[in-house]
């Protein structure tokens, strides 16, 4: 399964082919006709997908395609890293028209049942986190932990998919300065960050996204759960975010959770084997991206 992520309107034309739309794209048109989220259809040749515009709650859309995209993987992914300009086939976001193929899809189960799991998307969000690794009383004292898994924070403009910078109150440390690392208590000894490590530069916590960096010299109070790491995606400015600290074992139990909803047939699908309607097993595909129309 391929999964192509877009955060504003756009169009595509498709070949045969079985996709899904999920996310926050829920005003999606096939040929001018709405098609319910979470759940395929099959992609007549030459038709076109308009996603639609994403929102009002949640910024990112996905468009899922039987058989994935036919990419080369780099470093074991045919994701696309934008800041690095590689992978992804092109290196850089889509553009009017590019072609994405598609690839085989012998292995592929298509659901002949699908309840969806749509989760909801709010302007209003609570993050699990586990605390750690640098918190008190070395970096922080307990109250300042305690004020900052309290407090309400605002996702700031400058977010994207390197990081999630959040605003509020000032983070309060318990030591005057990094000593050896740096003049601000936040410095640190260059340290491994996870993705969804809170790392706090300066008086900001910064969550680091899937694009971010692997390492680096700010203390990190906590991290966002696996389980809670979808969330990330759909954070828009403005919307407002609580960290609510929770131990290892309430984390490992939603993860399990999160992945039973996700592969227990009776949770989500019951699947067989079946070409879309339309497509050969033998005949390439491909999405072929057209400029979005213009909206008043």
């Amino acid at each position: 399964m391929g999964v192509g992520e877009h955060a504003r309107r756009g169009e595509g034309i498709a070949g045969h082919v079985l996709a899904a739309v999920t996310g926050a794209c829920r005003n999606a048109l096939l040929d001018g006709r709405p098609i319910r989220p979470g759940e395929p259809f099959a992609v007549p040749d030459q038709s076109v997908l308009d996603f639609g515009p994403c929102g009002p709650s949640g910024l990112r859309g996905y468009l899922a395609v039987r058989g994935g995209f036919a990419v080369p993987r780099v470093l074991g992914s045919r994701a696309t890293f934008l800041l690095g300009g590689f992978g992804g086939g092109s290196g850089r976001a889509l553009e009017p028209g590019d072609e994405l193929p598609v690839g085989r899809d012998e292995n592929c189960a298509a659901p002949a049942v699908l309840t969806p799991i749509l989760p909801e998307l709010a302007g209003s969000w609570t993050l699990r986190v586990i605390p750690g690794p640098h918190g008190a009383p070395d970096y922080f004292t307990g109250d300042a932990l305690a004020r900052l898994f309290a407090a309400e924070w605002q996702v700031d403009h400058r977010s994207d998919r390197t990081g999630i910078r959040l605003a509020g109150p000032a983070v309060e440390f318990a030591r005057p300065d990094g000593g050896e690392a740096g003049l601000h208590p936040c410095n640190i000894h260059d340290s491994a960050y996870p993705v969804g490590g809170i790392m706090v530069s300066g008086d900001t916590p910064v969550i680091v996204g899937p694009d971010g960096p692997s390492l680096g010299g700010f203390v990190v109070p906590a991290a966002v759960i696996q389980a809670d790491l979808w969330k990330l995606g759909q954070l828009r400015p403005g919307d407002r975010v609580r960290l609510q600290a929770v131990p290892p074992r309430t984390a490992a139990a939603a993860r399990d959770h999160r992945r039973a909803l996700l592969t227990d047939p009776r949770a989500a699908v019951a699947s067989l084997l079946f070409p879309p309607p339309g497509r050969d097993r033998d005949q390439p595909a491909a999405l072929a991206v057209a400029a979005p129309t213009a909206t008043t």
